[in-house]
């Protein structure tokens, strides 16, 4: 009978089976392990970086004047999904060119009307922070300034079931060192009023055409002088009518002009667009009615040169120059009427910057047009200017606001604006000529309706271009994911 060998597999064969497999299994292992890590790092990182993207939409929406406030920092907590309320901060300060920081605003300086606690110095307005960078930059011509503005938000937040550390960065620094060392650099925080191309016809009511009724006005009134004489039946009127038109008499009687600019709200059914501005410019001239019998209602013109509607509340740009009729510039009255609770921000524009370079109407025979040494916008006398633009706000302030922005010299001392300002009203209007401009508010409010261009929203915190760098931190792991961009107001 022939033998089996049926010893089977030895330990030794099986320990070596077992070290053979080990081997061969350990690495498939390790990559198992380190393609999971691996993945669940990218899933992290690809979770904290749509986080941070999604943060940095949401900034570059958010009205910065407005976090100035508890409740708004408590709304954008809730809209980012923080686990508890931001803590903000926020200051200015200047930098230099080389990007250290400056000496003209010092670092951590704020706006006394900001509830921020600490900070080393406080300041009225943020115009004056830029004054003061201004006088500076006067002064060291070689080493000049930029101020800066900067907003940290820090908080925790969770994503994917994963903690973070949450710090949000808003900074103009980049820009402003871009303006120090790029002499082509052009800073859209400083964009021309003057500069129609640069303003968004969508967003803003642009009124450029109400000095150009001038001509139009002195000939309408020239033409009814010379139908009424000639129509009177009298021998001496058609004499003088034949006179005035060979220019060997002129017409002594001048016109007043009134601009009326109306806000209103739209409410069409099927109309999307919110708001209308109209632009009425009306002349009056009631010498004429006695002078040559010219009829009533002959002597008061009225245009209507601006009608425009818009979806968004527009800003109010009046391209102005003062009026000349005939032999001398008449005071210009400027109705502002506000139907709506928006303010009403009105740009006066004076396209002109002296005497000199105002454009006379067309010499209706004759030298009608003296010297600006007999008549001007500018020229005095007896302490008081020959001609002054006066603002009347026909609704109360504190219901329907306007703010007008002019780049019009307010006084004879160029001092500063609103501390010389006459207050009007409708027993003494228009009383005392010793500035340029009047409004019939009283003095408490003349610095909530007057401004200089200088202290328009480009100087507050609309309108700015600022860098935004958002950093979060995995509480667990320790691993930073960064994201930048920047938000732009314009």
């Amino acid at each position: 009978m022939k033998r089996e060998n049926n010893k089977g597999v030895s330990l030794i064969e099986i320990l070596i089976a077992v070290v053979v497999f080990t081997m061969c299994i350990i690495p498939i292992i390790n990559q198992l392990a380190s393609s999971i890590r691996i993945g669940q790092r990218a899933d992290a990182q690809q979770a904290a970086t749509d986080y941070a993207k999604s943060i940095a939409e949401t900034m570059k929406q958010v009205d910065i004047e407005t976090m100035y406030s508890s409740s708004a920092v408590d709304e954008l907590s809730t809209t980012l999904g923080m686990d508890t309320t931001l803590t903000t901060s926020y200051g200015f300060s200047s930098v230099k060119a080389d990007g250290n920081p400056g000496t003209a605003i010092p670092n951590n300086s704020y706006l006394t009307s900001m509830p921020v606690p600490g900070g080393s110095t406080g300041w009225a307005s943020v115009t004056a922070m830029y004054q003061a960078v201004k006088s500076y930059n006067t002064a060291h011509g070689s080493t000049p300034e930029a101020l800066v503005r900067q907003y940290t938000f820090t908080g925790t937040a969770t994503v994917d079931y994963r903690d973070y550390d949450v710090l949000i960065r808003m900074d103009t620094t980049p820009y402003a060192v871009a303006s120090l060392n790029q002499a082509d650099y052009f800073d859209p925080n400083a964009a021309n009023l003057g500069n129609l191309s640069s303003l968004d016809a969508s967003q803003t009511a642009v009124i450029t055409n109400v000095s150009n009724c001038d001509v139009t006005a002195t000939s309408s009134y020239f033409s009814s002088i010379i139908s009424a004489l000639e129509s009177s039946g009298d021998a001496d009127d058609e004499v003088l009518a034949v006179q005035l038109k060979n220019g060997t008499r002129s017409v002594s009687e001048r016109a007043t002009k009134e601009i009326n600019l109306i806000l209103d709200a739209v409410n069409e059914p099927g109309n999307s667009n919110k708001y209308k501005v109209t632009c009425e410019v009306i002349y009056e001239n009631p010498g004429i009615v006695s002078r040559y019998g010219v009829p009533s209602d002959a002597a008061t013109i009225t245009y209507t040169p601006y009608e425009q509607q818009f979806k968004e509340l527009p800003d109010i740009y009046l391209m102005y120059n003062q009026f000349l009729y005939n032999k001398a510039y008449g005071d210009d009255k400027i109705n502002i009427t506000n139907n709506l609770s928006d303010t009403a921000k009105v740009y006066v524009i004076r396209t002109a910057e002296d005497d000199s370079k105002v454009s006379s109407v067309t010499n209706l025979g004759g030298d009608l047009i003296p010297t600006e040494t007999a008549f001007g916008r500018d020229i005095t006398a007896g302490g008081n200017y020959q001609y002054m633009t006066q603002f009347e706000l026909v609704n109360a302030l504190a219901a329907h606001p306007v703010e007008i922005y002019t780049n019009i010299p307010l006084l004879l001392d160029e001092g500063t604006p609103t501390e010389r300002l006459n207050v009007l009203s409708s027993t003494d209007y228009p009383a005392g000529r010793s500035t340029k401009m009047s409004v019939n508010v009283p003095t408490g409010d003349l610095t909530m309706v007057i401004k200089t261009l200088s202290d328009d929203e480009r100087y507050s915190e609309e309108g700015r271009i600022y860098n935004i760098y958002i950093e979060l931190t995995n509480r667990d792991t320790g691993a930073v994911t960064t994201f930048d961009t920047s938000k732009g107001d314009y």
